[in-house]
C-alpha cells in the first residue's frame, strides 16, 4: 500500500471530526441562553454577595459578585433548575421556567439560624487547616503589596441612610413615623460621596495616592471625600486587619488556627480549580481582638478570592460588616478588585419631626478597582512624604470625567440627593459647618483669608486658672508666600495680659524651606520641655497634665528661625534667640565683679538647633491644610542650644551653657499580647542655670480631683524633683479586653510602670522652691481600667498607681494614687 493511501484517510477523519465540533458548537451557541439577577435576604432586601448558584445534576455554576448580581450562560431555559446555597441562608431550588425576564431574575433567600458549634478533633484532622495553613504559607506570594509595583484607579461611592427595618419585621401604614421615615429615604440618600482616586505603589514602601475627583452633596469643597477610602485595609493579608483604624488579628496570618475556629462548609468549581468555602470565629475562651466570616480560597495559588468579615465582639453604639473581592490579574496576581464597607450606628438615629420612634443611621461605601497595571516601571523620584493629596481640580470635574469611572450611572435617587442636598447645604451653610470640623483637626478655623486658632481660645491651669484668648493668621488666600499672625490671652486668676505675633516666608515648597520671626510676651512652665513640631492629639490623656501646672516664669522672648525638611524624614529648626524670664525662685548667682546676689530675673542668649525624625511618616495633603497620618516607627526629637554670657545687640546674657533635650515615642501592635507604648525622656545641662532652666522631671500628681495623664509620673507631685540630668521611661502595655467575650461591662486592662534617675549640681543656689535630686532613681507600677463607662465618643476609667523604692514615702497610703481615667474613642 501507497503511503499516500494511507494518510488521507487520517486527514479526512480529522476534517471530519473538527467540523462535527463546529457544527455543535454551532448548535450549542444557538440553544445557549443567557441568564442575569441578583440574590437578595429577604427579611432586609440586602444584596448577598458570593452565593453559590448551581445547574441542578451539572457542575456550571457560578458566584453572585460582591454586589449580589450574577450572570450564567445555560443550554435551555425548558428543564433547567438552579441550586442556590449560601451560608446562613436556606438553600433553594428553582426552575428557571417560572422566570418571565431571565436577564432581571431576583431570587430572595430566607435567613437560617445556624450554629457553628466547635466540633471535637484530633490534631490534623479537621481538612480546613490545612488549607489555612497554605493559604497562609502563600501570602507574601499574594499579597498585592508585596509586587515590585503596580497603579491603579478607582471609584467609591460613599452614602447614609437609615435602616428602617432594623429591628422590626415590617413598616406598617399604622407606623405613621417610620412610613415617613421609609418614604424620605426611598426617595434620597441623608448623605453622598464620589471620589475617583490614582493609587501608585513602589515596593516595599512607596505609596502615592492622587484624589482626582470628589464630590460630596451639601459641599463645593470638602476632604471628606477621602474619608470613604480609608475605611478598611487594601488587601486580607497583613497580620491585622483595619477597619475604622480599629485592628483585628486577621485569620490568614501564623498561628491563626490556634486562635480562630475554622470550618470547611462547602467547595465550589471555578474551571480547572476549586474554591473551598471556610466559615471563621475565634475560639471559645480565646480573648482577643478577632473577626468572624466567611473566606474563599481558590486552589489556585490558595488565595483568597473572597471574604466576608465582621468583628466578633459586637460594640453597643457601631456594627460593621466589609467584603472584598479578588480576581487572577494577568494569569500572574491575584488582585483586590471592590472592597465594601458597612457600618451601622446604634447611637446615631433618623427620626420624624414630632415622633419619639427612630431608625439607626447606616453607611454604605463602594469602592471599585480598575485600571490596574501590574509591576510598571514607577521611580523613586515621584514619591514624597505627602501619601494622600487632592488634586486643585478634584472638586471641579465635569459628567463626563465622572462617567468613564463610575460602575452604573446615578440613578434618580443619587441625582434627587445631590440636588436636594446641595440646595439644603447652601440654606444652612453646610460648608462653614464642615470647615469646623476640618478645624478640629487641624486648630485651625479659616475665615476669610484669615486662620482662626482654636488652641489660643480657652485654656485652664492651676497658675492661671482659666485663661481665654484669640489668635489669628492670614492663609493662602491672602499670600502662599508668606503668613503673619499673632494671639492675646488673658488669665484670671494671675489678673495678666499674655501676647505675641510671628511671620513665616515660605522660600521652597518642596523642601519647607521658611525663614520665621517671633516674639511672644508670655507665661512658660518651669522646668518643662519643649520640641519642633511635637503637636499633641486631642485624644492622648497626656494634655490632662497641663491642667495640674502650677509653676511658670512670665517670658520676654524674640526668635529668627530658619526651618527645612532634609532628606524625606528629617525636619530641623536652626535658630537664635534673645529671652528674659521673670520666675517664682530666686537664684544665687554670681556676676563678673564677684558680687553675690539672689535674683529672680535672667536674659539668655541662645543659638540651636531642633530635630525631628519619623521615618514612614505620612502626610495627607487637602486643599487647605497638610496632616499627618503618622507613623509606625519611633518619632525621635533632639534639642541642641548653647547660651553664650556675651552681649549681642546690645542684649546681654547672664549664662553660658549648654543643654541638650532628647525624646522618642514609640508604639507597638503585637498579634497575641497586645499594644505597647513608651516614651523615652532625656535631658542634660552643662553649666549652672535657675531652676526655670532646668528639669521638673514631670510629675502629675496634684491635690484635689486628679486625672490620669500619660507620659507622666503618676505618684509624683508637680515640682517634687529638680534635675540639670535626667533620663525617664514611660511604659504603658494594654492587653486589651480581659473579660468573657459579648459582655456590655468589658473594661481594657493596661499596665502601667514609670521609672527616672536623675541629679542636680547646684541645688543650695535654688530659693522659694524645695529642689531633691533624683540620683536614687524614681519607681512607680500601676494599672488603668479603660473604657469602664462609654459615655458616646468619651469614656471613663480609673486608674491606680503606687511609688516605691528610695523615694517610697513611710505610710503606704501616701505613695497611693487613684486617679479618673478620661478617654475619646471613635
Amino acid at each position: 500500500m501507497s503511503p499516500y493511501l494511507y494518510i488521507r484517510p487520517s486527514i479526512m477523519i480529522v476534517r471530519s471530526i473538527a467540523l462535527y465540533i463546529l457544527f455543535v458548537f454551532i448548535a450549542f451557541t444557538a440553544s445557549a441562553q443567557t441568564i442575569k439577577g441578583r440574590i437578595i435576604d429577604a427579611n432586609t432586601n440586602q444584596t448577598l454577595p458570593f452565593v453559590s448558584i448551581l445547574v441542578k445534576n451539572t457542575q456550571t455554576g457560578t458566584l453572585t459578585d460582591i454586589d449580589g448580581k450574577f450572570q450564567l450562560t445555560i443550554p435551555s431555559i425548558q428543564n433547567t433548575e438552579l441550586q442556590v446555597s449560601y451560608l446562613g441562608y436556606q438553600p433553594q431550588t428553582i426552575a428557571l421556567s417560572g422566570f418571565q425576564d431571565i436577564e432581571k431574575i431576583s431570587i430572595k433567600l430566607k435567613p437560617q439560624a445556624i450554629s457553628l458549634q466547635e466540633i471535637s478533633v484530633k490534631a490534623g484532622e479537621n481538612p480546613a487547616h490545612r488549607i489555612i495553613k497554605t493559604a497562609t504559607k502563600n501570602r507574601d506570594k499574594n499579597n498585592p503589596e508585596k509586587m515590585h509595583s503596580f497603579t491603579y484607579n478607582s471609584y467609591t461611592k460613599f452614602f447614609i441612610t437609615a435602616d428602617i427595618k432594623a429591628g422590626i419585621d415590617s413598616v406598617s401604614a399604622e407606623d405613621t413615623a417610620l412610613t415617613k421615615l421609609d418614604k424620605f429615604f426611598k426617595r434620597q440618600h441623608l448623605l453622598l460621596i464620589e471620589s475617583v482616586t490614582r493609587r501608585e505603589f513602589l515596593h516595599p514602601d512607596k505609596n502615592h495616592e492622587t484624589v482626582l475627583a470628589s464630590r460630596v452633596s451639601g459641599l463645593k469643597n470638602s476632604p471628606f471625600a477621602l474619608l470613604a477610602t480609608q475605611l478598611q485595609s487594601f488587601s486580607f493579608y497583613d497580620d491585622f486587619v483595619t477597619v475604622l483604624d480599629e485592628k483585628f488579628i486577621n485569620p490568614i496570618s501564623a498561628g491563626s488556627t490556634r486562635k480562630y475556629f475554622f470550618l470547611l462548609e462547602d467547595t465550589l468549581y471555578d474551571g480547572k480549580d476549586s474554591v473551598f468555602v471556610i466559615s471563621f470565629r475565634p475560639r471559645k475562651n480565646k480573648n482577643f481582638d478577632g473577626m468572624k466570616g466567611v473566606l474563599y480560597i481558590n486552589t489556585n495559588g490558595y488565595a483568597i478570592q473572597n471574604v466576608i468579615a465582621e468583628p466578633e465582639r459586637k460594640e453597643t453604639g457601631i456594627s460593621i460588616k466589609i467584603q472584598q473581592k479578588y480576581e487572577f490579574m494577568e494569569g500572574t496576581q491575584w488582585f483586590p478588585v471592590q472592597l465594601n464597607t458597612d457600618v451601622m450606628w446604634n447611637n446615631l438615629t433618623a427620626k420624624s419631626k414630632g415622633s419619639t420612634k427612630t431608625a439607626p443611621l447606616k453607611a454604605v461605601s463602594r469602592s471599585y478597582i480598575k485600571d490596574i497595571v501590574l509591576n510598571p516601571q514607577l521611580k523613586k523620584r515621584i514619591f514624597s512624604e505627602v501619601e494622600v493629596e487632592m488634586d486643585k481640580h478634584a472638586d471641579n470635574q465635569d459628567e463626563n470625567f465622572w462617567n468613564k469611572y463610575r460602575i452604573d450611572s446615578l440613578s434618580e435617587k443619587d441625582k434627587k440627593t445631590y440636588y436636594k442636598m446641595d440646595s439644603i447645604g447652601k440654606a444652612q451653610n453646610f460648608e462653614k459647618k464642615f470647615k469646623t470640623i476640618e478645624a478640629l483637626l487641624t486648630n485651625k478655623l479659616p475665615i476669610g483669608f484669615l486662620d482662626l486658632n482654636l488652641d489660643k481660645i480657652l485654656k485652664f491651669n492651676s497658675y492661671e486658672n482659666t485663661r481665654v484668648g484669640l489668635g489669628i493668621h492670614t492663609n493662602q488666600k491672602l499670600s502662599k508666600v508668606f503668613t503673619v499672625g499673632g494671639y492675646a490671652g488673658y488669665g484670671f486668676k494671675d489678673k495678666a495680659w499674655k501676647y505675641g505675633a510671628d511671620a513665616s516666608i515660605f522660600l521652597w515648597k518642596r523642601r519647607e524651606l521658611a525663614l520665621n520671626l517671633f516674639m511672644q510676651k508670655d507665661i512658660v512652665e518651669c522646668g518643662g520641655a519643649t520640641f519642633f513640631e511635637n503637636s499633641r492629639s486631642l485624644a492622648s490623656s497626656e494634655i490632662y497634665r497641663d491642667i495640674y501646672v502650677s509653676v511658670f516664669d512670665h517670658q520676654q522672648k524674640y526668635q529668627a528661625s530658619i526651618s527645612f525638611r532634609i532628606l524625606k524624614y528629617f525636619k530641623a529648626n536652626v535658630f537664635a534667640n534673645h529671652q528674659q524670664r521673670f520666675g517664682s525662685t530666686l537664684y544665687n548667682y554670681t556676676t563678673k565683679d564677684g558680687t553675690t546676689t539672689f535674683r529672680d530675673t535672667f536674659t539668655y542668649n541662645e543659638v540651636g538647633l531642633q530635630l525631628k525624625y519619623v521615618y514612614k511618616e505620612a502626610f495627607l495633603q487637602t486643599m487647605h491644610n497638610k496632616i499627618s497620618l503618622g507613623s509606625s516607627y519611633p518619632m525621635v526629637y533632639v534639642n541642641i542650644v548653647k547660651g553664650f554670657s556675651q552681649t549681642y545687640f546690645n542684649q546681654t546674657s547672664n549664662f553660658d551653657y549648654w543643654k541638650f533635650d532628647f525624646k522618642m515615642d514609640v508604639k507597638k501592635t503585637f498579634k497575641t499580647i497586645g499594644t505597647t507604648q513608651v516614651q523615652i525622656l532625656a535631658g542634660k545641662v552643662i553649666g549652672n542655670l535657675p531652676y526655670t532652666m532646668l528639669y521638673n522631671n514631670r510629675g502629675s500628681n496634684a491635690n484635689g480631683f486628679k486625672v490620669s495623664a500619660i507620659n507622666s509620673f503618676e505618684t509624683m507631685g508637680l515640682n517634687e524633683f529638680a534635675s540639670d540630668q535626667f533620663a525617664a521611661l514611660f511604659l504603658n502595655h494594654n492587653i486589651g479586653r480581659f473579660l468573657k467575650p459579648n459582655k456590655k461591662f468589658n473594661p481594657e486592662f493596661e499596665l502601667v510602670h514609670n521609672m527616672g534617675i536623675g541629679s542636680i549640681t547646684n541645688p543650695q543656689n535654688i530659693e522659694n522652691v524645695a529642689v531633691t535630686s533624683l540620683q536614687k532613681g524614681y519607681i512607680e507600677s500601676g494599672f488603668r481600667l479603660l473604657h469602664i463607662l462609654k459615655l458616646n465618643y468619651t469614656t471613663l476609667g480609673v486608674g491606680v498607681f503606687y511609688r516605691y523604692g528610695a523615694y517610697q514615702k513611710p505610710k503606704p497610703e501616701d505613695n497611693l494614687a487613684v486617679k479618673m481615667v478620661l478617654s475619646i474613642k471613635f
